[in-house]
């Protein structure tokens, strides 16, 4: 299989806390940290638990998609 580049974005609270982390280590860099949290994570079992949800009420979702359609009313006219 042919192996292809892979590209991400850090989390906005990660950032920072990562290029602190990487002045403080200045024979580090981004891609060989990444390299070495990727492998640790994927060479050891994950337990993956679950997570309760809760139903959301049909007045709170009329409400949000209301929200919603007014905040984007220019993207999805545009979308037309």
């Amino acid at each position: 299989m042919k192996s292809q580049a892979i590209s991400f974005r850090l989390d906005n609270k990660l950032q920072p806390i990562v290029e602190e982390w990487l002045n403080h280590h200045p024979g580090m860099t981004m891609s060989r940290l990444a390299n070495m949290a990727l492998y640790n994570f994927v060479s050891k079992d994950q337990v993956l638990e679950g997570i309760e949800t809760v139903q959301a009420s049909k007045k709170s979702v009329k409400t949000s998609l209301g929200k919603m359609f007014k905040k984007h009313k220019k993207t999805l006219d545009e979308l037309k």
